[in-house]
């Protein structure tokens, strides 16, 4: 792949196959834990540990036993995965193969032989945009998107519009600034897809007769009931952690108890969905009120 002065080209590891847009959740969590620390003014290094459920959680997976598989997987598709490049990261322009993670060590194995805890390194053009602060923050709902296409068009979305109020691009040009190898119309299609659901966080997707693509950025709104804003997103992010507990338990019962189970997790599941419908979720990216008080999940 080549855009202006940029050109990519990327191998896969024999047996494993090509890292994914999946699989670069990893990546995510482990850039975020860094600007965690570079924000509390803490000393960080390439080297990143974590616990396993803790990243399955941030990043709206099952915490199942097959999760844990499969994030094996997906480390090792990250190692194998080899890159040719010439990007500029921190300053400084690359022109070298390597691999979208360094090594990695699973620390810890519980009695069962399911990974706790993970010890990531990154590669050093990584954390050179890491330490040179040359991410960007994105929406804890980009990791409800399931759509490879989906994802990528956040990430440019993010990237090119920011915190402008909008960006204009035409259709041809951001389908070739995704990367993808589909087809236009196939392309036009999922666009339209994503203009007619609104299911795409932080910004409006439009697009016009001309083929031009608009993304919108949401307004900022904080809803207020009984003069107190409640901060949404931790109390999602409780909800699905008691939802993945809830499916990890059921595996572990009866028939009838396991379908119990499974059962409240899905109620658990559309909380979520109907306390934004109930606030209109659309306008809502800060914070969230909950308009039927305090939720206590026993």
């Amino acid at each position: 792949y080549s855009f202006t002065f940029c050109t990519i080209k990327i191998l896969p590891t024999v047996g494993m196959g090509l890292a994914t847009v999946f699989d670069k959740d990893i990546w995510i969590y482990c850039i975020s834990k860094l600007v965690q620390a570079l924000n509390e003014e803490a000393e960080i290094s390439r080297t990143v540990r974590f616990k396993a459920y803790d990243l399955l959680v941030a990043t709206n997976r099952s915490t199942g036993g097959v999760s844990y598989s499969r994030l094996k997987d997906s480390l090792d598709r990250l190692i194998g995965t080899k890159i040719f490049t010439n990007v500029k990261t921190g300053g400084k322009r690359s022109a070298s193969a390597f691999g979208l993670l360094d090594s990695y060590s699973i620390v810890e194995n519980d009695s069962s032989g399911k990974m706790v805890s993970i010890e990531v390194t990154l590669p050093d053009w990584l954390y050179r945009s890491v330490t040179s602060k040359s991410v960007l923050t994105i929406s804890s709902d980009y990791f409800r998107l399931r759509k490879t296409i989906d994802r990528r068009l956040y990430e440019l979305a993010r990237k090119y519009c920011g915190n402008q109020s909008s960006w204009k691009i035409s259709l041809p040009l951001l389908l070739e600034k995704t990367g993808s190898t589909t087809i236009l119309r196939k392309f036009r299609a999922s666009v339209k897809s994503l203009e007619e659901t609104g299911a795409f966080p932080d910004y409006t997707v439009s697009i016009d007769s001309s083929d031009m693509v608009t993304f919108t950025r949401r307004k900022k709104a904080v809803f207020v009931k009984g003069g107190m804003a409640i901060k949404w997103r931790t109390r999602i992010r409780k909800l699905k952690a008691i939802e993945a507990c809830l499916r990890e338990q059921a595996g572990k019962r009866q028939t009838e108890a396991s379908r119990t189970l499974l059962n409240l997790a899905e109620d658990l599941a559309s909380v979520e969905e109907n306390l934004r419908t109930e606030i209109g979720c659309q306008e809502i990216h800060d914070y969230d009120v909950f308009p039927f008080g305090h939720i206590k999940v026993n």
